[in-house]
């Protein structure tokens, strides 16, 4: 019998139906769900409040491959690092389009850190700080018709603004960072993880500093 591959409801290579001043990417593991469909089970962030939980990007690869590998530490699941361009943004709205008016999706930057620029954890791995923007869902909306995001160019420009001291341009040099090796980025993320300086009271810097791997330094810097 030919071989078959079972489609994952999710996932849809060179889908691409967003814009935005960058490419990002998702954290996601193969899954099945109770019903039998086989699925693309991204991250989600939990947001401030239950009703705000949403799908987390990241603007880096480098930052997103090094979430994947301390998720996968220890753990039974295999996470690992897509392109949002291959995501169904349509296929993810329109799944939880019975239960919600939006769909919100988390853009993260960098890690959260402590006052002594430790960084800190939860208990699924790294805490990222990010920006939310919320998408009305159509109800009316089909696969057969896809949605195309438009990303506020403001949260771009915020973004750039936490980094500006490291980063003429944060978004800029991150897009090419981004099209560097995979390999060499994957070397790059270990190194990082070695590196990490784990916060012990996991509490926040009252500045709300934010902490990123620095290839050409080759260390963590901190924002402001």
């Amino acid at each position: 019998m030919p071989h078959t591959t079972k489609r994952l409801y999710f996932y849809a290579p060179g889908d691409h139906f967003h814009l935005a001043p960058l490419d990002m990417f998702v954290v996601a593991k193969k899954s099945v769900r109770e019903n039998g469909i086989h699925w693309l089970e991204p991250v989600w962030s939990t947001g401030p409040t239950p009703d705000k939980k949403g799908l987390l990007l990241f603007t880096s690869k480098l930052d997103a491959l090094i979430y994947t590998f301390i998720l996968n530490k220890g753990a039974t699941e295999d996470w690992n690092v897509y392109p949002f361009n291959d995501v169904s943004v349509t296929e993810m709205m329109i799944d939880v389009a019975p239960l919600a008016e939006t769909y919100s999706i988390y853009i993260a930057f960098g890690f959260s850190v402590d006052s002594k620029e430790s960084l800190i954890f939860t208990s699924g791995g790294l805490r990222t700080r990010s920006f939310m923007q919320a998408f009305k869902i159509e109800k009316e909306s089909s696969a057969l018709s896809p949605i195309t995001l438009k990303f506020e160019n403001t949260l771009f420009q915020q973004i750039n603004d936490y980094w500006k001291d490291y980063y003429a341009d944060y978004c800029d040099e991150i897009k090419k960072q981004n099209a560097l090796d995979s390999a060499y980025l994957m070397q790059v993320a270990h190194t990082a993880i070695d590196k990490i300086e784990r916060s012990k009271n996991e509490k926040i810097n009252d500045f709300d500093c934010i902490s990123h791997y620095s290839i050409n330094k080759e260390k963590w810097i901190t924002s402001y």
